[in-house]
């Protein structure tokens, strides 16, 4: 396959050069599987059998990164394919409607659930607080989170870190945006920044981990301790709270807040 970045150099010298794109493509392709191994740990087990379909959308999302990116803006070209990527495989994913009826029912309750009660505790719930407000046991709500994860893993794309920017940044377009789309962006990224900072240590230390460090679940768990489904549920927790966060201060319908809120699955 050779060296990537020398592929990616020949392209942008030849961009007519069709042959020049097909290189950089095969020199960057286990990158597309990369994304796809770390993606599917939070998917139900049916999401394998679309293996070939999402590594297909991921390689077009690659061309697109090729064909896009602008090392002027300065953010590496690995970051900005990883973005590109994991977008067309999450829009492939939606398209092909993985998660149940049943399941976006289910994940619409406990997020507001989770809702009702910090909006009225003005702070992040607990767990023990979350399952009373729920009538259910700790127990109870650790399964139900366990089985909704794949729920969570569609909110990734708004704040994955993988376009080298920092947490607070995260939202953003990479198009340049309109200067009142820049006043929404920013208010928007300051109440996710200080959401992220509410968060209960735990929760913040495996956004961490699986955003800035890149870790895959199984390694996460190692870090912290815990077994790799109480990853996924700590995850679906952090996620969850971090939604009604957002949807406190805008609303679910207000702008790219309530975009990332309903992409969750609610309908």
């Amino acid at each position: 396959m050779g060296d990537p970045a020398g592929a990616l150099e020949l392209w942008r010298r030849n961009p007519s050069d069709p042959g020049a794109l097909d290189r950089c493509v095969a020199a960057y392709l286990p990158l597309v599987h990369r994304v796809w191994s770390g993606l599917k740990v939070g998917l139900p087990p049916s999401a394998e059998g679309l293996s070939d379909d999402l590594i297909q959308c991921g390689s077009l999302g690659l061309v697109a990164a090729i064909e896009h990116w602008d090392p002027g803006r300065g953010v590496p070209f690995e970051a900005w394919a990883r973005l590109k990527i994991r977008g067309a495989m999450l829009d492939e994913l939606r398209r092909q409607d993985i998660l149940s009826k049943e399941s976006r029912r289910r994940w619409k309750v406990l997020r507001r659930g989770m809702e009702e009660l910090e909006q009225s505790l003005q702070r992040p719930c607990t767990e023990e607080e979350w399952a009373q407000h729920l009538g259910c046991g700790i127990e109870e709500l650790r399964e139900r989170l366990l089985e909704n994860t794949p729920a969570a893993m569609v909110f990734l794309d708004g704040f994955d870190g993988e376009d080298g920017l920092p947490l607070a940044e995260r939202l953003a377009d990479p198009a340049a945006p309109q200067a009142d789309e820049a006043v929404q962006k920013r208010e928007l990224q300051e109440a996710l920044a200080e959401a992220v900072g509410r968060l209960p240590e735990r929760e913040r230390n495996l956004l961490y981990l699986l955003l800035e460090e890149e870790l895959g679940h199984k390694e996460a768990a190692q870090v912290l301790g815990v077994s790799p489904g109480r990853v996924s549920q700590i995850y679906a927790k952090a996620v969850l709270h971090l939604q009604a966060a957002l949807a406190i201060k805008f609303g679910r319908s207000q702008g790219r807040a309530g975009s990332l809120i309903r992409a969750s699955g609610e309908q």
